[in-house]
């Protein structure tokens, strides 16, 4: 088994402890082999990742947010799990050259017949709205359709994803997958001026209804209630999350969100996951990689946790 399948199991049981439920829908859309472009949207930074890449059936490469591999201990891990940085002018206009290496590297992926998740919109915020896209889907797929290689069997999946929140555990997860695009598609604008725009206009039509949209949602309001409301409701009664999700609702018979893991349920194990939460405020300062930190410290560190309550029992009693 390699480290890669490896690390995929071990995330799976991770979100099963740390999440109430992850949909996924239309996974049969993403082809078992050949060259696969991923555009999904980017509402929750490096957990985006894990979970598309969780539960792929396939090895995928990541294109993730430059300033992240600083750190060359991280960057080495990063690169080791198929992650590829792409850089803003915001990190640094002497970054910016080094996009085109990871477009190169994107590209040869897609031509070996491998599968590249890029988070079109290029920014993430931790909301229900969808943002512009970037050029970059754009120019990775015009240059594999318009080469005479591998990569011209270049398919484009769309990919939607909708959370319960954004604040901790406890939480339900959607994962839409769209419908593929190919050359044959997009064959008559290839060559056009307004290829990139053509492309995105269909990526984000089909992100659009696959990723709940509500540029006006924001947690603690009646209306994020009711949302939650509805989304709970519909997981009672097995309806479909995001079909309920898109109705209109007067409920007021709304339910305070579970916001533990499955690991805290009780008042022993409850001090473990304030601690992380404390811990990853401090770290994160109100950033949105909040959630994915807190995920890495209350999964990883559980363990450390039982130990020492254990060292602390033994000193007690001997």
């Amino acid at each position: 088994m390699s480290l890669y399948t490896s690390t995929q199991k071990l995330l799976r049981l991770g979100f099963w402890f740390f999440y109430r439920k992850v949909h996924i829908h239309q996974l049969q859309n993403v082809p078992v082999n050949g060259p696969v472009l991923l555009v999904s949207n980017h509402p929750n930074s490096f957990m985006d990742a894990l979970v598309i890449g969780a539960f792929l059936p396939r090895p995928t490469h990541f294109l993730a947010r430059g300033d992240a591999f600083k750190n060359p201990v991280l960057a080495k891990i990063f690169k080791a799990y198929h992650m590829l940085p792409v850089y803003r002018a915001s990190e640094g206009k002497e970054n910016i050259g080094k996009n085109f290496e990871t477009f190169d590297a994107s590209y040869e992926a897609v031509n070996k017949g491998g599968m590249v998740l890029i988070f079109g919109e290029g920014l993430c915020k931790n909301n229900w709205d969808l943002r512009p896209l970037k050029k970059g889907p754009a120019r990775i797929a015009q240059r594999a359709w318009s080469s005479n290689e591998h990569a011209k069997k270049l398919v484009i999946v769309p990919v939607g994803l909708t959370y319960e929140h954004f604040t901790g555990g406890g939480k339900s997860l959607l994962i839409r997958y769209g419908t593929p695009i190919t050359h044959l598609q997009m064959q008559h604008y290839l060559d056009a001026p307004g290829f990139v725009q053509q492309l995105n206009d269909r990526i984000k039509n089909q992100l659009e209804q696959l990723a709940y949209v509500d540029a006006g949602l924001n947690e603690d309001t009646t209306d994020y209630e009711k949302f939650v409301a509805r989304w709970k409701a519909s997981e009672e009664k097995g309806a479909d999350v995001y079909s309920e999700l898109l109705k209109s609702s007067t409920e007021s018979n709304i339910t305070s969100k579970r916001w533990v893991t499955r690991l805290h349920y009780g008042v022993i194990a409850l001090p473990h996951y304030w601690l992380m939460m404390l811990i990853a405020k401090k770290l994160t300062k109100g950033s949105v990689f909040y959630d994915s930190i807190l995920f890495g410290l209350t999964l990883f560190l559980f363990p450390l946790y039982w130990i020492t309550l254990l060292l602390v029992l033994l000193i007690i009693v001997f």
